[in-house]
C-alpha cells in the first residue's frame, strides 16, 4: 500500500511533463514553418511578384516556381555568347574581304604595270613605223620631184628634136651632099664634114638623152607604185598600232579607275603613300651607298697616284722612298641625309623646269593623308619632252609603284634629280646625259593629284625645294 502510495504521485508528475512536452512542440512547430517559409520567400524576392503568403501548400508552390527561373537566366547568357560568335563570325569575314580587296588591288597594280609595259613598247613600234612612214613619204617626195624634172628634160628634148627635123626638112635630104661637092678648097672641105660631124653628134645625143629621160620616167612611176604600196601597208601597220595603243591606253585607264575605287578608306590611302615614299627612300639610299663608295674609291685612287708620284720623284733625286700613308681606319657609316645642308648657291636659279607646264602641286604643301610633297607635280601636256636640268649621269631608270616610270640623274656632290610619272624612258642606268637633254616623255593624264610630271630634287639624300635650284614662279 505504501509502495502503491509512493508511485502514484511520481505517474501523475511524468504524466504531466509529456503534456507540458506535447504542448510546447505543438506551439513551436507554426512558428518554425513561418520561419522557414519567409527564409525561402526573401531568398526569391526578386523574381515573385510581392505577395504575402500565409498557406503552407501555397508557399510550397511558390518554392516550386521560383525554382524554375533559373533556367531562364542560363538561356539569356546562351543568347548574348551566340551575338559574340556572330559578331566575331563578321569580323572574320571583314578581314577576309580586306584581306581579298588587298590581293586584288595587288593583283591590278601587276596588271597596271604589264600594260604600262605594253603602252611603252605599242608607242616604240608606233615611232618606228611613223618614222618608216617619213621615210618612204620623203623618198616618194624626191621621186616626184626629179619626175618633174625628167619630164621637162624631155619637154626640152623633144622641142629640140623637132627643131632639128624641120631644118634637116627645110634643107632636103641631100643637100648637104651638094655642099660638100661644091667646095673646091680641101681645108674647107674637111672643116665643113667636122661642122655637120658634130651637128649628127648633138642631134644623137638628144635622141638618146630623150630615150634615157623615157626609161627614167618609166622606171620612177613603177618606183612610186612600189613606194605607195609599201606606204599604204605601213599606215595600215601604224592604224593598226593605233588602235591596240588606244585599247591598251583604255585598259590601263579602267585597271586605274578600278585600282582607285579599291582604296576604300583614307587610312589605306595613306599607307600606300607612306609605303611608295619608303619604296623611293629605299632606291635612294642604294643610289647614295653607291655614290659616297664611287667618291671613296676616287679618293683612295687619287691618295695613291700622289704618293706613287712622291716615291717616284723622291727615287728619281736618290732619296730614299717616303713612307706610304697607313689608311686611317674607315669612318662610320654616316648617311647623307644626316649631314647638314649647304646653301645651294653655285646652282641658284641656274636651271629651268624639266618640262613645260604650270605647278600643280608645290613642295612642302599638304597632300592628302595629312603627307606633304616632297617635290612638285608640272602639268605638262602627256607626251611632252622631260629633259634633264642639269649634266650628269643616270642612276636609275625603271619602273617603280607610286611613281610610274622613274628617271634618276646623279648630278654629283649629292645632287640627284628625280623624274617620274613618265610613259616612256629615253636612258639607261648608266647614260650620261648633258643639261636640257630630252630623256623621257611625261605620261598620260588622269585625275588623280599627281597628274603630270612628278619632280623632284634630292640633295645629300634629303628632298629638297626645287624652287632653289630652278628658276618658276
Amino acid at each position: 500500500m505504501n509502495m502503491r502510495r509512493l508511485m502514484l504521485p511520481e505517474l501523475f508528475r511524468g504524466v504531466a511533463l509529456v503534456l507540458v512536452l506535447a504542448s510546447t512542440t505543438a506551439a513551436l512547430m507554426p512558428a518554425t514553418a513561418m520561419a522557414v517559409n519567409e527564409k525561402t520567400a526573401k531568398a526569391h524576392k526578386p523574381t515573385v511578384k510581392k505577395k504575402t503568403v500565409h498557406k503552407k501548400p501555397a508557399q510550397k508552390k511558390s518554392t516550386v516556381n521560383k525554382v524554375k527561373v533559373i533556367p531562364k537566366k542560363s538561356t539569356s547568357m546562351g543568347a548574348a555568347q551566340k551575338d559574340l560568335a556572330n559578331v566575331q563570325s563578321q569580323i572574320r569575314a571583314s578581314e577576309k574581304r580586306i584581306q581579298l580587296t588587298r590581293e586584288q588591288r595587288a593583283q591590278k597594280e601587276t596588271e597596271l604595270k604589264e600594260v604600262e609595259t605594253e603602252i611603252t613598247e605599242l608607242r616604240g613600234s608606233v615611232d618606228e613605223v611613223q618614222g618608216s612612214v617619213q621615210v618612204r613619204e620623203r623618198k616618194l617626195q624626191k621621186l616626184r620631184v626629179e619626175r618633174s624634172e625628167r619630164l621637162a628634160d624631155r619637154e626640152r628634148h623633144v622641142i629640140q628634136i623637132k627643131s632639128d627635123l624641120r631644118l634637116a626638112q627645110r634643107q632636103g635630104g641631100d643637100d648637104h651632099y651638094k655642099l660638100l661637092l661644091n667646095q673646091e678648097d680641101p681645108q674647107s672641105l674637111s672643116r665643113l664634114m667636122k661642122y655637120y660631124g658634130y651637128v649628127q653628134q648633138a642631134r644623137s645625143a638628144r635622141v638618146i638623152a630623150l630615150n634615157e629621160t623615157v626609161a627614167r620616167l618609166e622606171a620612177i612611176e613603177k618606183e612610186e607604185q612600189s613606194e605607195l604600196a609599201e606606204l599604204k601597208t605601213l599606215q595600215g601597220q601604224l592604224q593598226t598600232k593605233q588602235s591596240k595603243l588606244a585599247r591598251a591606253q583604255d585598259t590601263r585607264n579602267k585597271a586605274i579607275r578600278v585600282l582607285s575605287a579599291r582604296i576604300e578608306s583614307e587610312e589605306d590611302r595613306i599607307t600606300r603613300l607612306k609605303r611608295d615614299q619608303q619604296n623611293l627612300q629605299a632606291v635612294m639610299n642604294r643610289l647614295e651607298r653607291v655614290a659616297r663608295e664611287a667618291a671613296e674609291r676616287e679618293a683612295r685612287r687619287q691618295q695613291q697616284e700622289q704618293e706613287k708620284r712622291a716615291r717616284d720623284a723622291a727615287l728619281a733625286q736618290g732619296k730614299p722612298a717616303p713612307t706610304p700613308t697607313t689608311p686611317s681606319k674607315p669612318m662610320p657609316e654616316k648617311a647623307w641625309s644626316s649631314v647638314p645642308d649647304y646653301r645651294p648657291q653655285p646652282y641658284n636659279g641656274k636651271c629651268a623646269l624639266p618640262a613645260d607646264g604650270g605647278i600643280r602641286s608645290r613642295f612642302g604643301t599638304a597632300r592628302a593623308g595629312g603627307l606633304r610633297w616632297n617635290g612638285i607635280v608640272i602639268a605638262a601636256a602627256p607626251g611632252s619632252p622631260v629633259r634633264a636640268v642639269r649634266p650628269g649621269k643616270v642612276a636609275y631608270a625603271d619602273y617603280l609603284r607610286g611613281y610610274g616610270y622613274l628617271i634618276i640623274v646623279d648630278h654629283g656632290r649629292g645632287l640627284m634629280s628625280l623624274y617620274g610619272q613618265n610613259d616612256k624612258l629615253l636612258k639607261s642606268a648608266g647614260d650620261s646625259v648633258g643639261g636640257n637633254e630630252v630623256i623621257a616623255s611625261v605620261g598620260s593624264d588622269d585625275a588623280s593629284e599627281a597628274a603630270g610630271l612628278y619632280f623632284e630634287i634630292r640633295h645629300r639624300g634629303r628632298p629638297s625645294d626645287p624652287a632653289a635650284w630652278c628658276s618658276f614662279k
